[in-house]
């Protein structure tokens, strides 16, 4: 169903934001196949869209994942700075994943 994948990829990106992706994937996939296994439908395009979102997501904060931890310790940007620019390319990312 899409309200499944629309629900996936919105929570895998906003976790994304504040954690770092990787971890995001290695939580998520199992509960995405349990899940997927539960109303008997195929993971994969779930599990696709787990990983696009996760990395997708990431791009919003610095804290998303390691490379944005390096640009933001060497830039010197703030937290919020970094957030304000690069949010509205997550959210993008993400609208796409969902069409």
């Amino acid at each position: 169903p899409f309200m499944l994948l629309v629900m996936v990829t919105l929570l895998t990106g906003v976790l994304s934001a504040f954690l770092v992706n990787d971890a995001i994937c290695l939580v998520m996939a199992p509960i995405v196949v349990h899940v997927t296994r539960v109303i008997n439908r195929n993971p994969v395009p779930y599990l696709i869209a787990t990983c696009t979102a996760s990395n997708c997501g990431s791009v919003a904060t610095i804290t998303g994942n390691p490379q944005n931890m390096v640009i933001g310790a060497l830039s010197g940007i703030s937290y919020p700075a970094f957030t304000l620019a690069l949010a509205p390319v997550a959210l993008f990312g993400l609208l796409c994943v969902i069409v």
